[in-house]
């Protein structure tokens, strides 16, 4: 074309400050032709539900910062995964049906949170979106919905053991501490744990005592699961005495554990903690004097499969991941390679790919998903926290 408009101009005579003027136009033109023209990314949209204000605040921002730090190691400078533009939307939990409805996401994210996580199975089941969370509830397998933690089996057995092995004290008589809460996961991690501890020879539960109850609200209110009255808690505390435990089981909160101090929970007890992960971070502020035993879905080691991880997040963010993290991390890395695999499909599809992963590499080893109750088998990491400082027992 662009000869074309040489010979044109050389017919009309030795060109002219204008002839030339004309042909850089017309070789400008080319650029924006219909067939070279650039064609901009499909955006593929994925859901991350979490809190990013209250108490729950580090939680959701250190979820978030996994999620982007996973996405941004996909995309690359060209920002986008074979040809398509990966997007984000967070949003506090009330938004999490907007997200299928009106943003069309392709899969939801969450984090450790259970009562979280238990309120979101309903969109993902009614709108056939794939929802990978960081926790959950013990209970039968879901459809659509996929969890990346530590099962709440193989966190009471874990700690059952931690207890059953342990020397210094030795542990043989456990007083169970539950919050009572339903729906929840106290009852069956107080179950699990003791199947694998009364293994030991000797062992037992002196008792079980609920520290919370259920009271109602206003007409229209489901009510709310409140601590005892204080004289009820001093009353339990001096019946926990008599039965002379070695060690306390708590499954609840860990902010609970002050609670219970405060109305005569004897410190000297070692406690063993069965509930949410990523709690450390509260049993660590409040530097109690007596050891308190957890497990993790996560620890920092020194491990080949975390080593560049650990240094991006700590060069983009300027602190050390913690489990909210790393779980976010994993999570969105999951969902990149089922979308590499299946482009963004939507609905049966991508659960089927979910399902179908096999020893995915996350950032604690190889996982898969049971078919049975959509669990990943994540390896669990026994910690130990002590006046303010928490060190990992070794396996």
């Amino acid at each position: 074309m662009i000869d074309k408009f040489r010979k044109l101009f050389l017919r009309s005579g030795p060109p002219t400050t204008c002839h030339y003027h004309l042909l850089i136009l017309a070789s400008l033109g080319l650029l924006y032709l219909p067939g070279c023209r650039q064609k901009s990314p499909e955006v593929v949209y994925i859901g991350h539900v979490a809190s990013f204000q209250g108490p729950d605040k580090l939680k959701g921002e250190h979820a978030k910062q996994g999620i982007q730090l996973a996405l941004d190691e996909a995309q690359g400078v060209e920002n986008t995964i074979h040809e398509r533009r990966v997007e984000v939307i967070h949003v506090e939990e009330p938004a999490t049906a907007r997200l299928a409805i009106i943003n069309k996401v392709v899969a939801l994210l969450a984090g450790t949170d259970g009562a979280q996580v238990a309120s979101m199975e309903g969109v993902a089941r009614s709108y056939e979106v794939p929802l990978i969370a960081s926790g959950g509830w013990p209970g039968p397998r879901v459809e659509y919905v996929f969890h990346t933690g530590l099962s709440p089996t193989r966190q009471a057995e874990k700690l059952a053991e931690i207890a059953r092995d342990l020397k210094s004290p030795s542990v043989n008589k456990v007083a169970v501490f539950t919050d009572g809460i339903e729906p929840g996961p106290s009852r069956f991690l107080v179950e699990t744990f003791a199947k694998e501890f009364l293994t030991k020879k000797g062992s037992s539960l002196v008792g079980e005592w609920t520290y919370r109850e259920h009271r109602k609200s206003a007409a229209g209110s489901e009510g709310e699961w409140e601590f005892k009255k204080t004289d009820d808690l001093k009353e339990i505390m001096n019946e926990v005495r008599k039965r002379k435990p070695d060690a306390i089981l708590l499954a609840g909160s860990a902010s609970d554990l002050g609670r219970l101090r405060r109305a005569g929970l004897d410190d000297s007890l070692p406690v063993f903690f069965a509930g949410e992960d990523g709690s450390d971070r509260i049993l660590i502020a409040e530097a109690w004097p007596q050891p308190i035993f957890l497990v993790s879905a996560f620890v920092l080691t020194e491990e080949a499969s975390q080593k560049d991880f650990i240094m991006q997040y700590q060069k983009t963010f300027n602190e050390s991941p913690d489990v909210h993290a790393a779980l976010a991390y994993d999570n969105m890395r999951i969902l990149i390679e089922v979308l590499k695999w299946t482009g963004p499909q939507k609905g049966a599809k991508m659960k089927e790919a979910i399902e179908d992963l096999k020893d995915f590499q996350s950032l604690t080893g190889p996982i898969s998903f049971s078919k049975d109750n959509h669990w990943a088998d994540r390896k669990p990491f026994a910690l130990r926290v002590h006046q303010g400082r928490i060190n990992r027992i070794p396996d």
